[in-house]
């Protein structure tokens, strides 16, 4: 036997709800998980969005080394926004060192059995499922089946392509997030029941590939956990649970996390008892209480101006009717519209987007803007930005301080209280040679019911917004991310009942290839964790090294597929 992990990501998950959970016996295979080994919280990134956090995560570096900030970026010499993705990541992943410690070369042959390894360790194989920012897929030493945010099923989404033809025998129905569909009888309940298939379709495919052949590292990510909590998190409220329209949905985040610990018992029957378990999410999870729309917020302190756009009668009873549409009209008849419109409902809505969110920012009279998800700043500078204002040295730094000192004052319109917890500059948080990408000042919200907002393409927004329960989007939003992930660690040596608390999301790639008995590069900003690996000579002097890395094409969306991407993210709250 040779030392493995196994890696099972529940992207999202929280304590918050696993702990009662786990206590009244509704998730048996993971509470006996918990109290088999070590359990505790785990850190995610500033910000803790999956993006950067998944990256992070795969990189073992933060994001001024491996350059993902974001869903989204703005483009060069535009202020248009782009999708990142897979090939943007500029650093070297968890599957490349091992796969290099163990001698495959990503130009052979991905079947080991083909890969002369007479002079190296045994084994090495990589099998990754879903893990987020992995599409387009890259190779590695084994098999990939990409994760977020790819746009189609096929040959496309499995490094080898070819191994796609096995994916599609061992699940036929296989997909990467299931689409909601507003037309269906019951639209919510059909989404979650496409959710619960899915994850069981994600076993499947992660069993086969496990059992092919041996394998040094696993990798299974369930996606479920997080977009269903951000759309159903209202449901588990006693006002819902007893609702006649809706009280079927107050136990659908439950469903989940009870599907996935049924799969879990399958998943650790192909392990031994030296494989190293880690079950573990990216961020955490809790209710959203407003949104905090950040571009409104520069313009009331006169840092952006947004272009006047001339009133209609139309325009204002478009916006009439949204706001009596969102506010009054109970859930049942909105069902019963959407369905009795059918495809004109789209084109009704597309029209009334477009009349309300069409106000682009003057940019020529903009010091500061916010781009993208939780809270990022973004200052109008000259020579980096098509039309900046703000020239380098002092006058940057002194809009800087302005705005730190102004955001640090900014209270919830209801009870007066200050919702900020700290404002910080980029270089205070991140380093390396990526550094120029990062937004110029990240907000550290106090409370995390609040959610920064970085959109420019509304009129006029209100500074603070409610999270929308049914309106003209197509899914609810009632939940958002929360800086505390979860992690528990089960396996050789590590004491039953034990506790962590200093761990964070960059500390598992070093403390995984500590484990594997890999050297750990000096590259690295996470620790190797102690106290999963108490009886393991660490050598916490790195090694320099540098990595060849493979070949990656440059990859963008089609127009297409990225508005697809925007409008899932602006469903999920990240845009």
């Amino acid at each position: 036997m040779s030392k493995r992990v196994l890696v099972i990501g529940l992207d999202g998950a929280t304590w918050d709800l696993m702990t009662p959970w786990m206590n009244d016996g509704l998730l048996p295979n993971l509470r006996a998980l918990r109290d088999g080994g070590l359990s505790g919280n785990l850190a995610s990134t500033i910000h803790p969005v999956t993006t950067p956090a998944w990256t992070s995560f795969l990189t073992g570096q933060q994001q001024g080394k491996h350059g993902i900030y974001d869903h989204v970026r703005r483009r060069p010499d535009s202020y248009k926004m782009e999708i990142t993705n897979a090939t943007m990541i500029k650093s070297p992943l968890l599957f490349d060192y091992i796969g290099e410690h163990f001698g495959y070369n990503h130009h052979e042959d991905h079947d080991c059995g083909d890969v002369n390894q007479s002079n190296k360790p045994q084994g090495g194989r990589t099998i990754s499922v879903n893990v987020p920012y992995t599409y387009p897929p890259r190779p590695i030493p084994g098999d990939m089946v990409s994760g977020l945010f790819a746009t189609i099923v096929g040959p496309e989404i499995t490094e080898p392509p070819e191994l796609y033809r096995e994916i599609a025998q061992v699940a036929p129905n296989y997909v990467v997030h299931p689409d909601f569909d507003p037309k269906a009888d019951d639209p919510l309940q059909d989404f979650l029941s496409r959710y619960l298939d899915c994850i069981r379709d994600r076993v499947k495919v992660a069993l086969y590939l496990m059992q092919k052949e041996p394998w040094s590292f696993s990798i299974v990510v369930f996606m479920a956990t997080d977009q269903i909590q951000h759309a159903y998190w209202h449901f588990m409220s006693e006002q819902n649970r007893n609702d006649p329209v809706v009280g079927h949905l107050h136990d659908a985040i439950l469903q989940v996390y009870q599907t996935i610990d049924a799969e879990i018992p399958a998943l650790l029957e192909l392990t031994d008892e030296e494989t190293l378990v880690l079950a573990m999410s990216d961020h955490g999870a809790g209710p959203l209480h407003r949104f905090v729309n950040l571009n409104r917020w520069l313009a009331n302190e006169d840092l952006l101006t947004f272009k006047k756009q001339k009133s209609s009668l139309r325009s204002s009873l478009l916006k009439q009717s949204a706001t009596l549409y969102k506010r009054y009209l109970p859930a049942t008849w909105r069902f019963y519209i959407r369905k009795r419109l059918g495809r004109n409902f789209d084109r009704v809505k597309s029209e009334m987007e477009s009349q309300l969110f069409a106000s682009p920012i003057d940019w020529g009279q903009t010091k500061a803007y916010s781009m993208g998800a939780c809270g990022n700043i973004f200052i109008n500078l000259q020579g980096r930005e098509p039309e900046g204002i703000v020239e380098e040295g002092e006058e940057y730094e002194r809009v800087r301080t302005l705005i730190i000192e102004q955001l640090m004052k900014l209270r919830d319109a209801d009870t007066n209280e200050l919702i900020v917890k700290n404002v910080h500059k980029r270089e205070d948080l991140y380093q390396g040679p990526y550094l120029e990408q990062a937004p110029d000042l990240v907000i550290v919200w106090l409370d995390y019911r609040y959610w920064g907002r970085g959109r420019y393409d509304q009129n006029d927004p209100p500074l603070f917004q409610e999270p929308k329960t049914w309106d003209f989007s197509d899914l609810p939003l009632t939940a958002t991310h929360r800086p505390e992930g979860m992690l528990i660690a089960y396996g050789p040596n590590i004491e039953p009942e034990s506790l962590i608390n200093d761990a964070c999301l960059i500390d598992l790639a070093p403390t995984i290839l500590a484990y594997l008995e890999i050297p750990i590069p000096s590259s690295m900003d996470g620790k190797v964790l102690s106290s999963i690996l108490p009886n393991v000579l660490l050598q916490e002097s790195r090694i320099e090294r540098e990595f060849e890395q493979h070949n990656v094409q440059n990859f963008t969306f089609s127009e297409d597929d990225e508005n697809k991407i925007m409008k899932r993210l602006e469903n999920l709250g990240y845009l």
